[in-house]
């Protein structure tokens, strides 16, 4: 890149502001620009404001003091091919200050992407279709196969995480400008506003279905029964309510109805316990014992013979037992997996360890006196084949998931047997 320096004083205009360039600076606070102004009073305007084609890069604040207090500046002027080109310097330039919060350069980086992936499109067209050699200075970061990864292609540009960064990008889609403004200045983080649009999308989704509500903060006891395996790996259907996919699950919202003092169970056959043992941090919950149901009937599985199911406990806020904590971890159940005798020992059991409190089941198979239900009832008996074959591909987990730099789960294809060697 080419560049020439100019020196002017402060009484000379030789370049205009481009207030739609300008807009790709984040502004500097209050504080930050009186600071500032009492440095270049002291000590002059030391560095020299950038200019390409006779337009402002950089250096918008220092001109400005510089004209209020008279003060000498230099300027530097740099050749760009084009208008984008000096769009990705000017961001590529905030993008390497230091006082820029997460939330400034996340929004700085998606600004960016699109601009690199043109550039990488045209360079392209001008080799024949062929990528030639790139540069830092060109599409390296962004110029990917998968237009998927864009939130990993921002976390590199903007230097935070990947789960942030996706959180970061949907914040600036989807929040009002009064969200947006409060992000940007650090009043409210970036999780907490993705958190707040989650609700209300589960919200919208949960009307838009016709799904009952439940009392947000209401409940002390939650329970929830994580399938043995979602629709999509081919669970056989069943008399009764559908088997809910993993991402059904997730999507519940166990969370928004949990009182700020509360304990959840999820039941879990062992095969999904990494899942379950992740569901529990995504609504907030923080791990605390667990429970082994053997049974005395056991079941054909892949590896084994399996005979028992595990009942994990988490709790948020203060929340510990107020009945009897003298329970044995194992609980022997008679029966199979599945029969309603390991359904009546966990209410028994969460009865004796909590005994008190509003309570609700999610996707349990009975009903249970005392006990809420979601869905209800009569929605899961009512829930027509077709409808449950249509979801059964929808296995997207909710951007509220609280799993830091997690990639998004997939269904772990089926596994096949070992090859065996016949030499």
């Amino acid at each position: 890149m080419n560049s020439s320096e100019n020196d002017h004083d402060g009484r000379v205009d030789n370049f205009k502001k481009d207030p739609e360039l300008r807009s790709l600076i984040p502004p500097i606070q209050a504080e930050e620009r009186e600071l500032l102004r009492k440095n270049i009073r002291e000590h002059g305007c030391r560095d020299p404001l950038v200019v390409w084609d006779r337009i402002l890069l950089d250096g918008h604040n220092r001109f400005d003091i510089c004209v209020e207090l008279r003060v000498e500046y230099s300027t530097r002027a740099i050749e760009l091919p084009d208008r984008d080109a000096a769009k990705v310097w000017i961001i590529r330039n905030q993008l390497g200050r230091r006082n820029l919060t997460d939330a400034q350069r996340i929004e700085l980086a998606a600004k960016l992407e699109p601009l690199l992936r043109e550039q990488g499109k045209v360079a392209q067209r001008r080799h024949g279709g062929t990528a030639p050699g790139r540069s830092k200075d060109t599409s390296d970061e962004f110029d990917k196969s998968d237009p998927i990864d864009t939130a990993g292609a921002v976390a590199e540009a903007a230097g935070v995480g990947r789960s942030r960064a996706r959180e970061g990008l949907e914040v600036f889609r989807d929040a009002d400008e009064e969200m947006t403004a409060e992000v940007r200045s650090g009043r409210k983080s970036i999780h907490a506003a993705h958190e707040e649009l989650e609700k209300r999308r589960r919200r919208q989704e949960r009307e838009q279905r016709g799904e009952p509500d439940p009392q947000a903060g209401h409940y002390r006891v939650l329970y929830v029964e994580l399938p043995p395996q979602s629709r999509k790996t081919g669970a056989a259907k069943k008399v009764g309510p559908a088997i809910p996919s993993y991402a059904e699950v997730r999507r519940s919202p166990v969370g928004d109805c949990a009182a700020e003092d509360a304990v959840l169970f999820i039941r879990t056959p062992s095969s999904q316990l990494q899942r379950a043992l992740r569901l529990g941090p995504s609504w907030k919950f923080s791990y605390r014992a667990s429970f082994a149901l053997l049974f005395n009937e056991p079941t054909p599985g892949e590896y084994n013979q399996v005979n028992h199911e595990m009942l994990l406990l988490f709790t948020r806020g203060k929340c510990l037992p107020n009945g009897a904590v003298a329970i044995a971890s194992v609980q022997r159940v008679n029966g199979h997996i599945g029969s309603a005798d390991g359904e009546v020992k966990i209410r028994e059991l969460i009865d004796r360890l909590y005994p008190g409190g509003e309570r609700i089941a999610f996707f349990a198979d009975g009903p249970a006196e005392g006990w809420d239900a979601w869905p209800s009832r009569e929605e899961q008996e009512d829930e027509p084949d077709d409808q449950a074959d249509a979801s059964a591909g929808d296995e997207s987990p909710p951007a509220g998931a609280e799993a830091p730099e997690e990639e998004d789960e997939k269904e772990p294809e089926r596994e096949e047997p070992c090859p065996v060697n016949q030499s």
